[in-house]
């Protein structure tokens, strides 16, 4: 929920897009707000600038204030629960831009910094101890919060040319060292680019489509006296005007840094309006599904841009993209005492047919192209077989599946819902198997499903859970076809 204290003429109005009832009621009054925005000056680090657009409100905020005033100042909130809970976004100075019959438009201005920097004025000290400097009253006049700065603070050794003013310096001088930093509230927050200032995992039901980028890599970063190169013979060149420290060592770390940030992939996440808004320099994680392949990917964020119209908020950032665990799910399990103990089990995996799937304390499962799914027969499996059977995959992936303790001449366990037969077509049971087993005065049996049906060719019902099939000498399985069976239902021959 957007919030929005609108200070006129002294007088403190609560505003918002809808009408809430909170601690206070914050009226319908805005129309309509521009996204605001937070932009990094560089790919790999300085000031992340922010810009507010323009916010319309509806003639009613102003019957007590009219004619609207010249400026209103504006602090804009957002909570996704309660008053208490709500989060600052922007504080700014509005300024009337138009009237007309549908509402009164104020453009946002951010905040606006003019000190300068004397020329000849010498840095010799860590960075944080130069970004303490700028943050002095004297200067910026902000507290500086340097929790995730880097832990050993890059040295800076440099004389300033010319007059300069000082949050374009400051943003030059992180930029060079591969740190961000943003403004909130009076506070001067120092972001390390190559760690996490926070994290959060988020799922597939949090965000909406993305898409991810690959730049044209960066291949040579230089300075006036030095240069690093990356794993790439191809690709763009760099330049950096200022070398912010004078020894070669620490120019070539610094520029290693930057092609570090600049070579990876990046990504435009739109996530709506839930829980916690990202802030510069956060982790954002999550997998991907919709990719073919399950992909795992996170990227840190640079940009920001809180479209409330939409209710969505947009960030952008760099990270990685790496393969994700793949999700098992095992077909069939057949389990013959009969025959020294065969042991057949078939799965598939959502990263087919790429996978090596392995049924653990057996062996691999064969890929059958044809049927797509795998499937391996194992022989000699005694009575003692484990009562959990588990697959798993060379891609992160695993599926555990319960077997009852009860061994009896056939187990058959139906698993997730499948078609107890499938993906088998092949009689099971068939006129001169040597089953090692006396059919007579046996039954063919579902165990453990209230909801378990055998069906035959014609998909009738031919006996539900807990009711007996006789068997003869002679029987083929393959008469019933198919069941409607829970996962972890069994089906067993039995002696009577």
């Amino acid at each position: 929920m957007l919030l929005v204290e609108a200070t006129i003429n002294g007088t403190t109005y609560y505003t918002s897009m809808e009408g809430i009832v909170l601690t206070h009621y914050w009226d319908a009054h805005i129309v309509n707000f521009d996204p605001p925005q937070y932009q990094i000056s560089n790919p790999y680090g300085g000031y992340v600038r922010p810009g507010f657009g323009s916010i319309s409100f509806s003639h009613d905020l102003f019957s007590s204030e009219w004619p609207p005033p010249a400026n209103v100042i504006l602090s804009a909130y957002y909570t996704a629960t309660d008053e208490a809970s709500k989060e600052l976004i922007i504080t700014t100075m509005a300024h009337l831009s138009s009237i007309d019959r549908e509402a009164i438009r104020y453009e946002l201005f951010s905040p606006s910094y003019t000190t300068t920097v004397s020329d000849l004025t010498a840095f010799d000290d860590t960075l944080v101890n130069v970004v303490t400097w700028f943050c002095n009253a004297a200067r910026l006049n902000l507290t500086l919060n340097s929790t995730y700065a880097r832990a050993v603070s890059p040295d800076v050794k440099f004389t300033v040319s010319g007059d300069q003013i000082a949050i374009n310096l400051l943003s030059d001088i992180c930029a060079f060292f591969t740190h961000l930093f943003y403004i909130s509230d009076g506070t001067l927050y120092l972001i390390d680019m190559l760690l996490d200032a926070g994290s959060e995992t988020i799922t597939e039901f949090d965000f909406f489509p993305s898409e991810y980028a690959y730049e044209v890599p960066v291949a040579i970063a230089r300075t006036a006296n030095y240069s690093s190169t990356s794993a790439y013979p191809y690709g763009q060149e760099i330049s950096l005007a200022t070398e912010f420290i004078d020894t070669e060592a620490k120019v070539t770390a610094a520029l290693d840094n930057i092609i570090t940030v600049r070579n990876l992939a990046r990504c435009n996440l739109s996530l709506p309006f839930i829980g916690d808004i990202p802030t510069p320099g956060k982790k954002i994680s999550w997998a991907d599904t919709s990719l073919g392949n399950n992909t795992n990917a996170y990227i840190r964020t640079r940009t920001i841009i809180y479209d409330f119209n939409n209710e969505e908020v947009v960030i952008e950032g760099e990270g990685t993209l790496t393969i994700g665990a793949d999700e098992i799910t095992i077909l069939s399990v057949i389990y013959w005492t009969a025959l020294s103990g065969t042991l057949t089990v078939a799965a598939r995996s959502t990263n087919q047919s790429t996978v090596t799937l392995t049924l653990v304390g057996y062996g691999e499962l064969a890929w059958n192209a044809t049927d797509e799914y795998y499937v391996e027969t194992f022989y000699g499996v005694s009575e003692t077989i484990p009562a959990v059977l588990t697959v798993t995959s060379d891609y992160g992936g695993t599926v555990a599946y319960s077997l009852n303790t009860v061994r009896d001449s056939l187990l058959f366990a139906a698993v997730s819902g499948q078609d107890f037969l499938y993906p088998y077509t092949q009689n099971l049971i068939e006129e001169g198997d040597e089953l090692g087993v006396d059919l007579d005065n046996s039954v063919l049996q579902w165990f453990n499903g209230a909801t378990a049906y055998l069906r035959d060719e014609a998909d009738n019902a031919i006996a539900v859970a807990g009711d007996p099939i006789a068997l003869s000498d002679v029987f083929d399985l393959d008469a019933v076809l198919t069941a409607d069976a829970a996962a972890g239902n069994e089906l067993r021959i039995r002696r009577e």
